[in-house]
C-alpha cells in the first residue's frame, strides 16, 4: 500500500508561490490539486484540515476529502454550490409517438425520433428542451413563461398551441402556431419575432428568424392526430419522414428521384401501402432488402 502523505503548510505555500495562478479564488481546485500531486508524487488520501492553514491552501487540501468519496460542507462565509434540479427525459423512437403531461398541465406530443427533457418538479421557471418534433398544448401562466429550447433557438409561449420541428439533421428550427402566439428568437439573445395563429416561423443557424403568414399547418400538426402528411416535400425528405413514422429504413437507389415532389396523406396504412402509393404516383418501384426499403426508377 502506498504511503499516505500529509502536505505540510510550508510545502504547499511554496508551491503556490511558484505557481501564483493557483492562488486565485476562481481556480479549479481539482485541477490545482492534481498538478500539485504530480509535482510532489503524492497519493490522494483523506488528511486532517487544520484551521491554521491559509484559505487558499484550505481549498486545495479540501479536494482530498472529495477524492476519498466524502463530502464536507463548510459553514461561515463559504458559498454552497447550487445544484440544478434533475431533468426527466421522454423519448419517442422511430415508429413511435407518445404524449406526456407536465406537472403544470401542459401536454406535449412527441413525434418519432424525438426527445423531451423537463424539470422533475413544477417549481420555478418552466423550461423544456427538445430534440426532434413536438406538439405543445401549453397551460398558460402569466407569472411564469413557458420556454422551449431547441437547436440554439428558444420559443416562448404567449398562451397557445404550437408545433416545433428541430431535428438534429435539419438546418432550421420550424415553428407552426395553431392557436395564440409565441415569440421565436435565438436562445438567450437577439430580437424575438412574434408568431400568431396560422404563422410558420423559421430560425436558421444565422439566428435571423423569418415567418410566413397564413401557411398550411397540416403537415406540422397532423402527426399529433395520428396522420402522416407529406405536403410537397422532396422524395429524399419523404424517405426521412417515412423512417420516423414507421421505424424502418428507406433509401433512394436512383438519385434522379430524390428531388421529385411527394404529396400524400397516410392514416393507419402500413409501410407497404404507403410505398405502393408513393411509387405509383412517381412512376417508380421499390424492393425490400432485409430491414431496408429501396426506391428505384421503374424498369424500362
Amino acid at each position: 500500500m502506498a504511503d499516505r502523505h500529509e502536505p505540510n503548510d510550508e510545502l504547499i505555500t511554496n508551491w503556490i508561490r511558484k505557481n501564483p495562478e493557483h492562488g486565485d479564488p476562481a481556480v479549479d481546485v481539482d485541477a490545482a490539486w492534481s498538478r500539485f500531486q504530480r509535482q510532489h508524487d503524492l497519493d490522494a488520501a483523506v488528511i486532517p484540515i487544520r484551521r491554521r492553514v491559509a484559505p487558499t491552501i484550505w481549498r486545495i487540501a479540501a479536494v482530498l476529502v472529495v477524492a476519498a468519496g466524502s463530502l464536507t460542507v463548510w459553514r461561515g462565509t463559504r458559498k454552497v454550490p447550487v445544484v440544478a434540479a434533475p431533468l426527466r427525459e421522454v423519448f419517442a423512437l422511430n415508429g413511435q409517438r407518445t404524449t406526456v403531461t407536465l406537472d403544470d398541465g401542459t401536454r406535449v406530443s412527441l413525434n418519432g425520433g424525438s426527445r423531451l427533457r423537463y424539470a422533475a418538479t413544477n417549481a420555478g421557471a418552466r423550461d423544456v428542451f427538445l430534440d426532434g418534433e413536438a406538439y405543445f398544448e401549453v397551460t398558460h401562466d402569466a407569472a411564469r413563461a413557458f420556454r422551449v429550447h431547441a437547436k440554439g433557438g428558444v420559443i416562448r409561449d404567449i398562451g397557445t398551441r404550437f408545433t416545433i420541428r428541430a431535428y438534429a439533421a435539419q438546418p432550421n428550427v420550424e415553428v407552426a402556431v395553431v392557436e395564440g402566439a409565441v415569440a421565436l428568437s435565438t436562445d438567450g439573445a437577439g430580437a424575438a419575432v412574434e408568431l400568431k395563429a396560422g404563422d410558420v416561423g423559421v430560425l436558421p443557424a444565422s439566428g435571423i428568424a423569418t415567418f410566413v403568414r397564413g401557411a398550411s399547418l397540416d403537415r406540422y400538426v397532423a402527426f399529433a392526430n395520428g396522420s402522416l402528411v407529406l405536403d410537397g416535400v422532396t422524395l429524399a425528405d419523404a424517405a426521412v419522414e417515412l423512417e420516423r413514422w414507421y421505424g424502418v429504413n428507406v433509401t433512394i437507389g436512383d438519385s434522379a428521384l430524390s428531388a421529385r415532389p411527394v404529396v400524400a396523406r397516410f392514416h393507419g396504412e402500413s409501410i407497404v401501402r404507403a410505398l405502393d402509393a408513393i411509387t405509383l404516383a412517381l412512376g417508380a418501384r421499390y424492393e425490400r432488402r432485409g430491414d431496408t426499403y429501396v426506391i428505384r426508377g421503374s424498369k424500362k
